[in-house]
């Protein structure tokens, strides 16, 4: 990578920090699965100080469950699977693909789509709502 190109994505970065008026911001480039240029600023912990470093594990919330759905719906356009297959084609001996019944008893025949309509183990907080979850909860799947 050019130093140019490195001068930029640190100024991005720091940038970043301070319009979102995050405490830290993390940011990485990755190539051919290396990691070949990261960047941090901030503070990842205040008590006791600590600066953010490429093993920092940030706690992200529940975005996770969007960048599932939307991974999911790429493979779904890109015909890699479809919302009516099992979890267990994809992650065999998985514990997380389960569906709760009424009852609380788990069928281990969940089908990709269960991983958003709150009945998987992945996401049994979460409860089908308007959003990118929407076609695994049995909206359109076109």
């Amino acid at each position: 990578m050019g130093e140019g190109l490195v001068r930029d994505l640190g100024r991005r970065v720091r940038e970043a920090q301070s319009q979102w008026h995050s405490p830290a911001v993390s940011a990485g480039l990755v190539r051919d699965g290396v990691l070949v240029w990261s960047a941090h600023v901030g503070s990842a912990r205040l008590d006791p100080l600590a600066a953010p470093t490429d093993d920092t594990q940030y706690m992200i919330g529940s975005i996770t469950k969007t960048f599932t759905a939307l991974l999911i719906m790429g493979l779904r356009d890109a015909g890699r699977l479809s919302l009516d297959d099992r979890l267990e084609k994809y992650l065999p001996q998985t514990r997380h693909g389960a569906i709760a019944s009424a009852h609380g008893s788990r069928d281990p025949r969940a089908p990709v789509r269960a991983q958003g309509d709150g009945t998987a183990g992945w996401a049994l907080e979460h409860r089908c709502r308007p959003g990118p979850l929407r076609v695994l909860c049995g909206g359109s799947d076109r």
